[in-house]
This record gives structure tokens, sequence and C-alpha cells, in this order.
């Protein structure tokens, strides 16, 4: 099979979703899918990405000249918006890497959203707020591999010659197919890992630390230390709903998650209010202004948000 065909350059590819191509540059894309339906499947998972993603210009910027492209902010926009990290050499979503490697795609969910895409191999993931997603446009050799810095929900296709794998800062999660959710925020101050369906193995950077989870357990660092229990808050997944729920959860517990969602700063004064339990449902949408207004209604506390910060004072 010719060079031509069996490889195909990443931002070639790129401009021929976005239509910028000429004749000769079509027929060679178009000899290139015909030639395997891998090679349909790459092209399906990049158009995806193309269709969800528009320009975005903060207002605050609107009155200043525009930068260049190479450092422009893309976002995606669909079950909310996605912040698609652009590099110097990164053509539109992708990154500029030699034919014989894979093109990168790195995506970034502000806080307060969450978002839904495919991989090439038809893998679905759901990124919760503040969460960083690397991934390849195509997945080559005996692994599929992807890096996580944030939460995310796995709905891994199954293919027992090519195990996936979620890299975090702290510890491998791989699947071969199956459901799971892993949080990993930062390299070492949160860790947990649970599974709906089939089985995974949380491994340790060092190789020889190893855990295999059957469904409804869960894994999670204490002290420097993985353990693994029964999955007790089945409400974990409500964020891929675009829910917050809390069920008789300690406030402490509470504060740590409306901090990771909405990136913000929340300073409890009274510290008598971390012992206490609230249940609520929410949704992430309305925001985190709105949370606090309901969660203070019986007036065991009040809130003040600090002026042009992302600092909010409980007292």
């Amino acid at each position: 099979m010719p060079d031509n065909v069996e490889k195909m350059d990443g931002e070639l590819l790129a401009r021929y979703i976005a239509g910028n191509v000429n004749d000769r540059e079509r027929s060679q894309v178009a000899d290139w899918l015909e030639a395997s339906p891998e090679h349909i499947r790459r092209y399906r998972s990049l158009r995806r990405l193309h269709d969800l993603m528009v320009w975005h210009v903060p207002p605050e910027s609107q009155s200043r000249s525009l930068p260049s492209r190479s450092h422009k902010l893309l976002f995606f926009r669909a079950a909310a918006v996605v912040l698609l990290l652009c590099l110097p050499a990164i053509w539109l979503f992708q990154q500029r890497r030699p034919a014989s490697q894979v093109d990168l795609h790195t995506v970034q969910v502000p806080a307060g959203q969450h978002i839904e895409l495919q991989l090439a191999d038809g893998t679905k993931v759901w990124l919760n707020a503040r969460s960083v997603l690397a991934f390849p446009d195509h997945f080559d050799g005996h692994e599929r591999r992807v890096k996580l810095n944030g939460e995310g929900f796995f709905d891994v296709v199954s293919d027992p010659e090519r195990p996936f794998v979620v890299e975090t800062g702290s510890y491998d999660v791989q699947a071969l197919g199956t459901e799971f959710d892993v949080m990993a925020y930062g390299p070492d101050s949160l860790f947990q890992t649970f599974l709906v369906s089939g089985k995974v193995e949380v491994i340790g950077k060092d190789r020889q630390s190893r855990i295999t989870l059957s469904p409804h357990e869960q894994v999670y660092v204490q002290n420097g230390q993985l353990l693994k229990t029964p999955l007790q808050d089945h409400n974990q997944l409500s964020w891929r709903e675009g829910l917050l729920i809390f069920e008789n959860e300690a406030f402490s517990r509470m504060i740590l998650r409306l901090e990771r969602y909405f990136d913000v700063t929340i300073e409890v004064k009274n510290k008598q209010l971390l012992e206490r339990h609230y249940t609520g449902k929410f949704r992430i949408s309305d925001g985190l202004e709105h949370i606090l207004k309901v969660l203070s209604l019986n007036g065991t506390f009040r809130y003040r948000a600090e002026d042009n910060t992302k600092r909010i004072l409980i007292y």
C-alpha cells in the first residue's frame, strides 16, 4: 500500500475537515479513508471535535487587538463549554507531531461545566469541572493510553489485545472493556476510582502496588495508602447529569466539592459548621451563589463573596 495511503498527516486531515484543501489533497484524503475502517473511525472522531468547536473571545479582550492564532483559546460547545488548550505549533485543535507519531489533543473543562466526547476507538468519556484530558487522535501500539488531571467517567470499548489506561499523577487505572470513574485532581492530593461494570486494576507508579476492583467497589488514598471499600455514595455520578446531590453530607466535604466545581476558595469562620450535615439537590448550572443561598435558608450560616476575588467567607 502506498505510504500516502497508509499514513495521514494530521494537519492535512484537519484542513480537509475544515474545507481548506485543494483537489489533489482532497483526493489524497479520500484514498486514505477508503483504505481502512480504522481511518474512517479516526476521521469521524476528529470531525466530531471540529463540529463542536467554536471561536470565543472573552468580552474583556474584545476592545484589544486579537492575539496570534497560535495563542488563541478554542472552545467546544456541547453539553457545556469546553476549553481546548492551544499552544505554539498547534493548528486548530491538533498538536503537530512528526509523521511517525500520533497527534495529541488536550481538552480542559471550565469550572461549573461538564462535557462528553468520544475517542477514536469508540470509547466514550465524560469530563467533570476543572478537568484536563490529553488523548491521541488514534491509538497505536499495545495499549490505549490517555492522561487525566481531574475527574472523568469512561465507558471503554472492549479490546482484549490493547488495554485502556488512564494515567494520573499518582496512579494508572487499566481496563479492557468496562465503565468506571476516576478522580485525580493534582498529583498527590486526591485520588479515587470506582467501578460500575467490568474490571479495572489500579497500579502505582512503582508498578508494585496493585488493586483490582469488581463492580460497585471503590479505591481511594488515605494516609498515602490505597484502600478498597464497597461503593457507598451512588450519587457520585450525578455530575454527568449536571447535578450536585448531597445526602446527609458533612459540610466540610461539601465545601471541598464546591471549591473544586466552581474554582473558588471557601473559608469557614465558624468551625462548628464543618461538622453539620446537609441534604440537597442542585443544578450545577444554577451557580454557587444559588446553592449557598438555599443551604443558608435555615439560618445556620451566612456568607459573603469578597469583591474581585474568588474567595467566599462563611460565618
